[in-house]
């Protein structure tokens, strides 16, 4: 039986039923997809029963947006479903998370012990404790789910918290200074978003001094001071006078040891 997302969420990786045929997509997408039928899905908003997706190539300049229809999605996986410990090749239930893991390819011993994924193994004790649903995202997440070796020996970790309820910041700051530990003892940077209902903001930039914060949601991204209030009462597709017209830029991480390389 065919797998139909009602609603798929930013960073799930979607498996396809077959690969698109989008006009003005460079030779590199369809290579792509003919050998692994995996798309991420995008922030960007979409009409009905469309998914704004993005391709990913074998070099990190070779990214491509595009939308799909929902009715061509065969499976979904969310990063909560990706394993915490590389070294599981069997689904298991994580008590913290109340979610069943996805069932992945089995890793390798010698990608096993790249940094990011050691990194990933030590954070689920770490983080029982603030008692929260999250996953990696990033080449991190893509391999986990697909078994494709995506993973360098300096890649980050990218980590997506969902928090559909407001946290203070000094919750922020010891969840901060509980990655932070963890990124420098393994000398791997960890890029941690907070997923609000509103949109993702940087947990390094929550939990800072500043009083905005950058969210990203299906439009402009927006400085906001709480971005649980503005996802209840703006919605994430509305503008703002404090727009941030540089939507390329890149948030500030945890724990930025070493040199940030592919991800």
């Amino acid at each position: 039986m065919s797998f139909v997302a009602p609603a798929a969420r930013p960073h799930d990786l979607l498996w396809l039923k077959r690969i698109p045929q989008w006009h003005d997509a460079p030779d590199w997408v369809g290579v792509a997809l003919a050998r692994l039928p995996v798309v991420v899905v995008r922030r960007a908003g979409a009409p009905k029963g469309l998914v704004s997706v993005g391709v990913r190539g074998e070099l990190r300049s070779q990214r491509y947006g595009a939308v799909i229809s929902v009715a061509e999605i065969e499976r979904c996986v969310s990063p909560e479903m990706l394993p915490g410990d590389v070294s599981l090749d069997v689904p298991g239930q994580d008590s913290a998370q109340g979610a069943t893991r996805f069932i992945r390819p089995p890793c390798d011993a010698s990608r096993a012990s790249l940094p990011a994924f050691m990194v990933l193994q030590g954070l689920g004790p770490v983080l029982r404790r603030f008692r929260l649903v999250w996953g990696p995202t990033g080449s991190v997440g893509f391999e986990l789910a697909t078994g494709m070796p995506v993973v360098q020996a300096g890649s980050d970790l990218d980590l997506l918290i969902r928090l559909p309820q407001w946290i203070g910041r000094d919750t922020g700051q010891s969840l901060l200074r509980t990655l932070s530990t963890q990124a420098a003892q393994a000398g791997v940077r960890i890029d941690a978003q907070l997923e609000t209902p509103g949109g993702a903001v940087s947990l390094a930039e929550y939990a800072g001094s500043t009083r905005r914060v950058l969210l990203r949601g299906s439009g402009e991204p927006v400085f906001v001071d709480d971005p649980w209030a503005w996802g209840a009462t703006q919605g994430t597709t509305h503008g703002s006078t404090s727009a941030a017209h540089n939507s390329g830029m890149r948030e500030p991480a945890v724990g930025a040891v070493g040199t940030s390389s592919s991800s």
